[in-house]
């Protein structure tokens, strides 16, 4: 991750959320991009998403990259691909930063940009035809979030599978505590566009 950190350029500002053991781990690598942290009591995509939407009216695009565990099951290979896809599409150099941020200010009515889906080894299977076998839940989450939306439901949504992405700021809305990360993601790609 200190590879992408570097690649930041240095008007960009980094924030870095995580529990008070993972800051500390965290403060330990050699970065030369200064960062600022936000403390959340647990891991969880919710809460670092919420210290997100916190500072979203000081911004007009804002990122939110996960850093995971790769680790989750065998063949490793397969978390750890997705995960250096998002991290490359998103960050993998500074020209891709700047050029990110002209795609925002060249399309005004963009509002949201997401690293290749994985459809690759046991990912593929996860994706069950684009909404994780969750259909009826994202239907309802939309119906539930937004009743007036225009878009149907009835492409998958090309989401931010572990949930990194760029948006722009006014796109950002409250995400419920409650709500369960993979259902929000892939309604909320619905909501921006």
């Amino acid at each position: 991750y200190v590879k992408y950190i570097n690649a930041i350029p240095d008007d960009v500002v980094l924030y870095i959320a995580g529990t008070k053991e993972a800051l500390s781990e965290i403060s330990s690598l050699q970065t030369a991009h200064e960062y600022k942290t936000c403390l959340i009591t647990d891991n969880t995509y919710q809460k670092a998403y919420r210290e997100l939407y916190a500072v979203k009216n000081e911004y007009d695009i804002v990122a939110m990259l996960v850093m995971s565990d790769v680790e989750i099951s065998q063949p490793y290979s397969d978390y750890d691909s997705w995960q250096y896809r998002d991290w490359e599409n998103l960050l993998g150099t500074e020209s891709i930063i700047y050029n990110i941020i002209a795609t925002f200010r060249d399309n005004n009515k963009l509002g949201m940009l997401v690293p290749p889906v994985p459809h690759h080894g046991v990912l593929f299977e996860k994706q069950a035809y684009g909404y994780q076998g969750r259909y009826e839940e994202v239907e309802a989450y939309v119906n539930e979030h937004a009743p007036g939306i225009s878009c149907k439901i009835t492409e998958p949504p090309q989401s931010p599978f572990g949930g990194s992405f760029f948006i722009r700021s006014a796109a950002l809305a409250p995400c419920d505590e409650n709500a369960d990360r993979d259902v929000y993601l892939m309604s909320y790609i619905y909501m921006v566009q």
